[in-house]
Protein backbone atom coordinates (compact mmCIF):
# COMPACT_ATOMS: atom_id res chain seq x y z
CA UNK A 1 0.00 0.00 0.00
CA UNK A 2 1.22 3.63 -1.01
CA UNK A 3 2.66 5.56 1.63
CA UNK A 4 0.91 8.68 1.37
CA UNK A 5 -0.67 10.65 4.76
CA UNK A 6 -3.27 13.09 4.68
CA UNK A 7 -1.87 15.81 7.79
CA UNK A 8 -4.49 17.71 8.72
CA UNK A 9 -4.02 20.29 11.51
CA UNK A 10 -4.59 24.00 12.13
CA UNK A 11 -1.20 26.10 11.85
CA UNK A 12 1.21 23.55 12.62
CA UNK A 13 3.14 24.57 15.70
CA UNK A 14 6.89 23.18 16.67
CA UNK A 15 5.63 19.74 17.44
CA UNK A 16 3.15 19.24 14.46
CA UNK A 17 6.27 20.29 12.10
CA UNK A 18 8.21 17.60 13.98
CA UNK A 19 6.02 14.81 13.17
CA UNK A 20 6.09 15.89 9.66
CA UNK A 21 9.89 16.00 8.95
CA UNK A 22 10.18 12.69 10.69
CA UNK A 23 7.11 11.54 8.52
CA UNK A 24 9.04 12.62 5.91
CA UNK A 25 12.42 11.08 6.62
CA UNK A 26 10.66 8.03 6.98
CA UNK A 27 9.45 8.17 3.08
CA UNK A 28 6.20 9.06 3.47
CA UNK A 29 4.46 11.43 0.99
CA UNK A 30 2.25 14.27 3.69
CA UNK A 31 0.03 16.07 2.27
CA UNK A 32 -1.49 19.02 4.72
CA UNK A 33 -4.85 20.19 4.93
CA UNK A 34 -6.65 22.86 7.69
CA UNK A 35 -9.58 20.73 9.70
CA UNK A 36 -12.73 21.94 7.31
CA UNK A 37 -14.69 19.84 6.11
CA UNK A 38 -15.13 22.22 2.88
CA UNK A 39 -11.85 22.33 1.83
CA UNK A 40 -11.42 18.56 2.75
CA UNK A 41 -14.31 17.80 0.27
CA UNK A 42 -12.73 19.42 -2.48
CA UNK A 43 -10.30 16.96 -2.42
CA UNK A 44 -12.65 14.21 -2.75
CA UNK A 45 -11.15 11.19 -5.04
CA UNK A 46 -7.38 11.90 -4.29
CA UNK A 47 -7.75 10.76 -0.43
CA UNK A 48 -4.37 8.70 0.47
CA UNK A 49 -4.93 5.51 2.59
CA UNK A 50 -4.02 7.42 5.74
CA UNK A 51 -5.61 10.48 7.30
CA UNK A 52 -3.57 11.66 10.52
CA UNK A 53 -5.62 14.07 12.46
CA UNK A 54 -3.37 16.44 14.72
CA UNK A 55 -5.43 18.05 17.38
CA UNK A 56 -4.75 21.08 19.13
CA UNK A 57 -6.11 24.82 19.89
CA UNK A 58 -10.26 25.35 19.97
CA UNK A 59 -11.34 21.64 19.79
CA UNK A 60 -14.59 22.91 18.79
CA UNK A 61 -13.45 23.51 15.39
CA UNK A 62 -12.52 19.71 14.50
CA UNK A 63 -16.33 18.70 15.66
CA UNK A 64 -17.08 19.11 11.63
CA UNK A 65 -13.85 17.58 10.09
CA UNK A 66 -14.36 14.26 12.73
CA UNK A 67 -17.93 13.86 11.52
CA UNK A 68 -16.66 14.14 7.66
CA UNK A 69 -13.79 11.79 7.94
CA UNK A 70 -16.44 8.98 9.77
CA UNK A 71 -18.87 9.41 6.53
CA UNK A 72 -15.79 9.24 3.99
CA UNK A 73 -14.47 6.37 5.94
CA UNK A 74 -18.01 4.67 5.51
CA UNK A 75 -18.47 5.92 2.31
CA UNK A 76 -15.35 4.06 1.34
CA UNK A 77 -16.31 0.63 2.88
CA UNK A 78 -12.92 0.99 5.34
CA UNK A 79 -10.30 1.73 2.40
CA UNK A 80 -8.87 5.17 4.81
CA UNK A 81 -6.99 4.24 7.80
CA UNK A 82 -8.02 7.40 10.86
CA UNK A 83 -5.20 8.16 13.69
CA UNK A 84 -5.64 11.00 16.10
CA UNK A 85 -3.09 12.78 17.90
CA UNK A 86 -4.01 14.72 20.77
CA UNK A 87 -3.99 16.07 24.68
CA UNK A 88 -6.70 13.39 27.31
CA UNK A 89 -8.64 16.34 26.84
CA UNK A 90 -9.14 16.62 22.78
CA UNK A 91 -9.29 12.30 22.25
CA UNK A 92 -11.93 12.35 25.02
CA UNK A 93 -13.91 14.89 22.96
CA UNK A 94 -13.59 12.99 19.94
CA UNK A 95 -15.27 9.53 21.63
CA UNK A 96 -18.74 12.00 22.31
CA UNK A 97 -17.98 13.04 18.21
CA UNK A 98 -17.41 9.58 16.32
CA UNK A 99 -17.97 6.20 17.89
CA UNK A 100 -14.13 4.52 18.43
CA UNK A 101 -14.65 1.71 15.16
CA UNK A 102 -13.89 4.71 12.79
CA UNK A 103 -10.35 5.30 14.71
CA UNK A 104 -7.48 2.73 14.08
CA UNK A 105 -5.73 4.30 17.06
CA UNK A 106 -5.47 7.27 19.14
CA UNK A 107 -2.37 8.74 20.72
CA UNK A 108 -1.84 11.18 23.22
CA UNK A 109 0.21 14.01 23.16
CA UNK A 110 3.49 14.68 23.26
CA UNK A 111 3.70 11.41 21.31
CA UNK A 112 7.01 10.04 19.91
CA UNK A 113 7.06 10.41 16.56
CA UNK A 114 8.56 6.91 16.02
CA UNK A 115 5.73 5.06 17.79
CA UNK A 116 2.98 6.83 15.07
CA UNK A 117 5.43 5.95 12.14
CA UNK A 118 5.83 2.04 13.49
CA UNK A 119 2.06 1.93 13.72
CA UNK A 120 2.00 3.42 10.13
CA UNK A 121 4.14 0.83 9.47
CA UNK A 122 2.71 -2.31 10.17
CA UNK A 123 -0.62 -1.42 9.28
CA UNK A 124 0.24 -0.42 5.52
CA UNK A 125 2.81 -3.05 4.98
CA UNK A 126 1.08 -6.28 6.33
CA UNK A 127 2.43 -9.00 5.85
CA UNK A 128 3.29 -9.89 1.77
CA UNK A 129 1.18 -12.75 1.34
CA UNK A 130 -1.79 -12.59 0.42
CA UNK A 131 -1.62 -8.68 -0.07
CA UNK A 132 -2.92 -8.83 -3.29
CA UNK A 133 -6.31 -10.76 -2.27
CA UNK A 134 -9.10 -8.39 -1.85
CA UNK A 135 -11.92 -9.07 0.85
CA UNK A 136 -15.40 -7.79 1.65
CA UNK A 137 -16.98 -7.85 4.60
CA UNK A 138 -20.63 -7.26 4.81
CA UNK A 139 -22.42 -6.79 8.27
CA UNK A 140 -24.64 -4.12 9.90
CA UNK A 141 -22.66 -4.28 13.09
CA UNK A 142 -20.17 -1.66 12.75
CA UNK A 143 -18.28 -3.01 15.25
CA UNK A 144 -17.29 -6.33 14.42
CA UNK A 145 -17.11 -4.91 10.53
CA UNK A 146 -13.80 -3.18 12.07
CA UNK A 147 -12.87 -5.96 14.90
CA UNK A 148 -12.63 -7.97 11.42
CA UNK A 149 -10.68 -5.32 9.29
CA UNK A 150 -8.25 -4.78 11.64
CA UNK A 151 -7.97 -8.88 11.61
CA UNK A 152 -7.46 -9.29 8.52
CA UNK A 153 -6.09 -6.05 6.65
CA UNK A 154 -2.44 -6.93 7.92
CA UNK A 155 -2.53 -9.70 5.50
CA UNK A 156 -5.42 -8.37 3.12
CA UNK A 157 -6.75 -5.42 1.52
CA UNK A 158 -10.30 -5.22 3.31
CA UNK A 159 -12.97 -3.36 2.47
CA UNK A 160 -16.67 -3.07 4.69
CA UNK A 161 -19.94 -2.65 4.26
CA UNK A 162 -23.11 -2.36 6.50
CA UNK A 163 -25.51 -3.85 4.21
CA UNK A 164 -26.81 -6.18 1.57
CA UNK A 165 -28.06 -3.33 -1.26
CA UNK A 166 -24.75 -1.54 -0.44
CA UNK A 167 -22.62 -4.25 -0.64
CA UNK A 168 -24.09 -5.28 -4.17
CA UNK A 169 -23.47 -1.90 -5.37
CA UNK A 170 -19.67 -1.54 -4.42
CA UNK A 171 -19.31 -5.15 -6.18
CA UNK A 172 -20.75 -3.63 -9.21
CA UNK A 173 -17.60 -1.45 -9.76
CA UNK A 174 -14.94 -2.89 -7.83
CA UNK A 175 -13.03 -6.21 -8.03
CA UNK A 176 -12.56 -8.21 -4.74
CA UNK A 177 -11.77 -12.34 -4.18
CA UNK A 178 -13.85 -13.18 -1.43
CA UNK A 179 -16.87 -11.64 0.06
CA UNK A 180 -17.68 -12.66 3.78
CA UNK A 181 -21.62 -11.84 4.55
CA UNK A 182 -23.21 -11.82 7.62
CA UNK A 183 -26.20 -14.14 7.01
CA UNK A 184 -29.32 -12.60 8.92
CA UNK A 185 -29.28 -9.16 8.55
CA UNK A 186 -32.35 -6.47 8.36
CA UNK A 187 -33.61 -5.44 5.11
CA UNK A 188 -31.67 -7.17 2.53
CA UNK A 189 -30.91 -10.61 4.25
CA UNK A 190 -27.44 -12.01 3.84
CA UNK A 191 -29.03 -14.88 2.02
CA UNK A 192 -30.72 -12.97 -0.39
CA UNK A 193 -27.73 -10.80 -1.36
CA UNK A 194 -26.44 -14.24 -1.69
CA UNK A 195 -29.11 -15.03 -4.25
CA UNK A 196 -28.74 -11.39 -6.04
CA UNK A 197 -24.89 -12.10 -6.73
CA UNK A 198 -25.57 -15.38 -8.06
CA UNK A 199 -28.46 -14.40 -10.82
CA UNK A 200 -25.66 -11.57 -11.84
CA UNK A 201 -23.83 -12.16 -14.87
CA UNK A 202 -21.01 -10.14 -13.16
CA UNK A 203 -20.85 -11.26 -9.52
CA UNK A 204 -22.02 -14.72 -9.52
CA UNK A 205 -18.33 -16.00 -9.49
CA UNK A 206 -17.49 -14.53 -6.88
CA UNK A 207 -16.85 -16.58 -3.55
CA UNK A 208 -18.71 -16.27 -0.46
CA UNK A 209 -18.18 -17.44 2.83
CA UNK A 210 -20.96 -16.62 5.51
CA UNK A 211 -20.54 -15.33 8.89
CA UNK A 212 -23.26 -16.33 11.56
CA UNK A 213 -23.15 -16.13 15.04
CA UNK A 214 -25.74 -19.49 15.68
CA UNK A 215 -24.10 -22.66 15.40
CA UNK A 216 -27.27 -24.89 16.22
CA UNK A 217 -28.28 -27.54 13.52
CA UNK A 218 -31.21 -25.79 11.83
CA UNK A 219 -29.06 -22.62 11.29
CA UNK A 220 -26.15 -24.14 9.82
CA UNK A 221 -28.28 -26.16 7.29
CA UNK A 222 -30.17 -23.42 6.29
CA UNK A 223 -26.59 -21.96 5.78
CA UNK A 224 -25.18 -24.72 3.75
CA UNK A 225 -28.32 -25.38 2.00
CA UNK A 226 -27.25 -22.08 -0.05
CA UNK A 227 -24.30 -23.41 -1.22
CA UNK A 228 -21.55 -21.40 -0.01
CA UNK A 229 -18.31 -22.04 -0.31
CA UNK A 230 -18.33 -22.06 3.68
CA UNK A 231 -19.18 -21.17 6.61
CA UNK A 232 -17.44 -19.15 9.46
CA UNK A 233 -18.81 -18.35 13.29
CA UNK A 234 -18.44 -15.02 14.45
CA UNK A 235 -18.27 -16.08 18.15
CA UNK A 236 -14.62 -17.98 16.80
CA UNK A 237 -11.90 -16.77 18.31
CA UNK A 238 -9.42 -14.28 15.96
CA UNK A 239 -6.64 -16.70 15.07
CA UNK A 240 -9.48 -19.43 14.30
CA UNK A 241 -11.16 -16.76 11.98
CA UNK A 242 -8.03 -15.73 10.41
CA UNK A 243 -6.82 -19.22 9.57
CA UNK A 244 -9.96 -19.91 8.02
CA UNK A 245 -9.52 -17.25 5.51
CA UNK A 246 -6.10 -18.39 4.80
CA UNK A 247 -6.84 -21.70 4.18
CA UNK A 248 -9.60 -21.06 1.56
CA UNK A 249 -7.34 -18.78 0.06
CA UNK A 250 -4.83 -21.72 -0.27
CA UNK A 251 -7.02 -24.53 -1.31
CA UNK A 252 -7.33 -25.97 1.34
Amino acid sequence: MEKRVLFICKEPGFLAKAMIKSLEEHHYDVDISHPDSAILSSREGDFPPVFLLYMEDNIQGFEECLKYLQDTIAKNHGAHRLYIIGSKGELDFVHDIIPPEYVDKMFTRPVDPKDVILELDKSLSGSSDGMGRKILIVDDDPILLRTMKAWLDQKYTVYMSNSGKDAIEFLKVNDVDLVLLDYEMPETSGLETFEIMKRDAELYRIPVIFLTAKDDRETVEKVLDAHPEKYILKTLPQIKITKSIDAFFAGE
